[in-house]
Order: structure tokens, then C-alpha cells, then sequence
């Protein structure tokens, strides 16, 4: 993740979406998937360039994708 890299660090980056170092870890070697209060948090902090949908699949459940083409007039 390029965002973990502009906060300077790991620690760094998990201070900012109140995470462990160790989680944030996991989540970039793969062996864990974000939950949905991590996701979203990390969807915040980002700005949206790393989203929830990707760091938690269940996120399509909890959370429909908003139609992103506008209405036809």
C-alpha cells in the first residue's frame, strides 16, 4: 500500500485508522482481511484511494456499491 509508505511507516499508518502494526502487517502479506470497522476506517483516512470493498469482502453486504452512472433526464 502506497498510503503506509506516505505515512512513513507501519506504526504510522496503523496509528492513523487505530489499528495494531501487526495487523497492518497482515493485511499487506495477505493473511488477514480487514473487518468492517478497520475497512471503513482505512476508506476514510485514505480519502477513498484504498477502498473498503477491497479490504473486506463482505463489504458488498454491508455496504451496496452506489450507482455510479447519474440518471438519465
Amino acid at each position: 500500500m502506497d498510503e503506509v509508505e506516505k505515512a512513513g511507516s507501519q506504526s504510522a499508518f496503523a496509528r492513523m485508522v487505530g489499528a495494531s502494526q501487526a495487523t497492518i502487517s497482515n493485511l499487506l502479506l495477505g493473511k488477514k482481511m480487514a473487518g468492517p470497522r478497520l475497512a471503513i476506517r482505512i476508506e476514510a483516512v485514505t480519502d477513498g484511494r484504498i477502498r473498503r470493498h477491497d479490504l473486506c469482502p463482505s463489504a458488498s453486504e454491508i455496504w451496496p456499491e452506489k450507482p455510479t452512472t447519474e440518471p438519465v433526464a
